[in-house]
């Protein structure tokens, strides 16, 4: 088998008489990348701030231990592959291990691994030089602060889009966590990959290529027998073993000189001159929001942020979830999957879909505005079902604005406006000998948006001229659907939809996919309300790329929102009375004396002629009133 051997080395190096390596910055968890300042650690000439917010503890770990692992990225359960990277083990999400599912490592090691049918074999070792630590004095950066406040005020301000619209930009900002310990020195890895079936032969080969793995790593770096392998075998099998390898990826951090034209003591000597960062400690981004770091803000304030908050990374980490079978022996395999879930089983039923139907109904004073959010079903053309299929509710979004005229205050109306599907009252069951035929007729043939393509065509189209493309109103959805198909291959099994507020109608209303299915984010409705597909492929239509990230915020907002940012509420008696006006002094005073005699008449006037124009505008908009209370009946 052709031997390649890769050699990677990424040597990083950078002065450190004086520590430029800090704690307190973002962290995105899905691409582990270091993101903005979140803490005020940006420019630590000031001696004073260098002692505020950072602590720094020497290590020097002289034993350096060699750890082994295998990674197989396509199974979760036992393979976390990152958890070296980070102190006490990586961060997971509602049990699923998607940390740095999104990072180029990974993603290399995945699309490896998809073509070769390969896994690896890891050593590593690191050298810790030192711990820098986050000091709970330190306080927020300016810019961090002012952006979480700015989310408080526009909950306060019953702004809510807004807020959501705030949180989703701090997260593609600042990501999902922070750091607040860093340690620093350096590490060597060697990663040999070497074909699945033939390292999970049986176990004794699997130890034997183990060990033979230990050994290629001791010889790639001259390690000495400090170093022993945990492995024991003789070196005639691990000479054969070796031969089995099909790729060799090096990596080296930290150090000024190459690990490979050296031995490792020269390379451990030059880490304390260009150190890396080797491991992070990380905490969720919603800690930062404190009382301590913003004495701003009141306990009510801090909660509404922190939900905020919270809720804009899940979005974020959930818009960018592909579940899937990770099984790479099953004929559901999908490869493009971080997260494993049930569908590598055949589907025992499924249904059809017959189009979706969106009703608006509004208070009879505010300005019409439903014709912009009403939707009759595609098939029908009103705002019933098809026959055999019934509503059922997936989002209620409510719209509250101040009723009649503009000119003043009257009331709040509201307008209600309510998506549904139209589900199927019967379905289709396997039959124990048979296959499960997915119907020709009310077929589903996909959906696309800005953010996600088609995962039928894997582009933002319908399969073919069959389907008709249906727009949902008052959002970037956009669905495939026909009433008559002669050709169902590579057509999905369809398993119902949910959302954050209902659940799937074809799973005794969980919120959640029927077994054998797989959950399929379709977008964010109202920017943080996710709605789900639920689809069963017999086949997985080919994906040559892994899905890109998709970053927030995930929906726009009004330019006129856009440009007016800022929501203070100044009091009149926050005025200072002593604070002088900009532009005025005592030399005219004088002269402004007469002029603002005249002035008080004129606005005397204008006042009384408002007083006027707004008592004749109310009994005008009574009139309408009572006009539109008369047609109603």
């Amino acid at each position: 088998m052709q031997y390649l051997i890769l050699f990677i080395m990424s040597i990083i190096c950078a002065q450190c008489n004086m520590l430029d390596v800090y704690p307190g910055y973002g962290w995105d968890d899905l691409r582990h990348v270091d993101m903005s300042s979140v803490f005020n650690v940006l420019n630590f000439e000031n001696t004073h701030l260098n002692e505020k917010c950072i602590q720094v503890y020497p290590v020097r770990e002289q034993k350096m231990e060699l750890v082994s692992s295998i990674i197989d990225v396509f199974d979760s359960y036992e393979t976390d592959y990152s958890s070296d990277l980070f102190v006490g083990g990586s961060a997971s999400y509602m049990g699923f291990k998607v940390s740095g599912s999104y990072s180029q490592n990974y993603q290399s090691s995945k699309k490896l691994q998809r073509e070769e049918n390969t896994i690896i074999l890891r050593n590593h070792i690191d050298f810790i030089m030192s711990e820098v630590l986050m000091s709970p004095s330190c306080e927020l950066h300016a810019e961090a602060k002012k952006r979480l406040v700015d989310i408080a005020k526009y909950e306060t301000n019953n702004q809510s889009a807004m807020a959501t619209y705030a949180a989703q930009l701090f997260v593609k900002e600042y990501g999902t966590h922070y750091t607040n310990r860093l340690r620093l020195g350096g590490s060597i890895a060697q990663d040999d990959h070497i074909q699945r079936s033939t390292f999970k032969t049986n176990d004794s080969s699997s130890k034997s290529y183990q060990a033979a793995a230990e050994a290629s790593f001791h010889f790639t770096f001259s390690l000495s027998a400090k170093f022993a392998s945990s492995s024991r075998t003789d070196d005639s099998s691990v000479h054969e073993a070796r031969k089995e390898f099909t790729r060799k990826v090096v990596h080296s951090r930290g150090g000024r000189v190459s690990v490979l034209n050296s031995s490792i003591e020269t390379w451990q000597a030059s880490i304390e001159e260009a150190p890396v960062i080797v491991q992070r400690g990380i905490e969720n981004l919603t800690y930062i929001v404190q009382p301590y770091l913003l004495p701003e803000l009141s306990n009510k304030e801090l909660v509404l942020v922190r939900e905020k908050l919270n809720t804009a990374i899940e979005t974020f980490i959930q818009m960018n979830l592909h579940y899937g079978c990770m099984n790479r022996n099953s004929p559901s395999f999908n490869w493009i999957a971080n997260v494993n879930d049930s569908s590598c089983e055949l589907p025992k039923e499924n249904w059809q879909l017959g189009g979706f139907i969106q009703t608006c109904i509004e208070d009879h004073r505010l300005n019409p505005k439903c014709q912009n959010f009403k939707m009759l079903n595609y098939y029908t053309e009103t705002d019933q079902c098809p026959v055999g299929f019934i509503r059922h509710h997936l989002h209620k979004k409510i719209q509250k604005e101040n009723t009649c005229c503009t000119s003043y205050f009257e009331g709040i109306g509201t307008r209600t406006i309510d998506l549904y599907d139209c589900v199927s009252e019967s379905k289709q069951f396997r039959s124990k000998i048979g296959s499960l035929k997915v119907a020709n007729n009310y077929v589903f043939g996909g959906f696309f948006t800005p953010n996600k393509l088609n995962p039928i065509t894997g582009v933002s189209k319908c399969p073919n001229e069959v389907f008709s493309q249906v727009s949902v109103k008052n959002s970037d959805i956009s669905i495939c659907i026909s009433k008559q198909v002669s050709n169902i291959d590579n057509l999905p099994h369809y398993g119902g939809m949910y959302s954050c507020q209902k659940g799937n109608a074809m799973n005794s209303n969980k919120k959640q996919c029927p077994i054998s299915y797989s959950s399929h984010v379709i977008s964010a409705l109202d920017g943080d309300c996710l709605l789900y597909i639920c689809l069963k492929f017999d086949e997985i239509p080919e994906v040559k790329r892994l899905p890109s990230i998709i970053l927030p915020p995930f929906f726009t907002i009004p330019l006129f929102n856009e440009t007016s940012m800022d929501v203070y509420t100044v009091n009149l008696t926050d005025i200072d009375p002593n604070t002088t006006a900009i532009g005025t002094s005592s030399k005219s005073n004088g002269i402004t004396y007469e002029v603002s005699i005249a002035v008080g008449c004129i606005g005397s006037i204008v006042l009384i002629l408002v007083i006027l124009f707004t008592i004749k505008k109310k009994q005008q908009c009574k009139a309408k009133d009572t006009k539109k209370i008369y047609d109603k009946i």
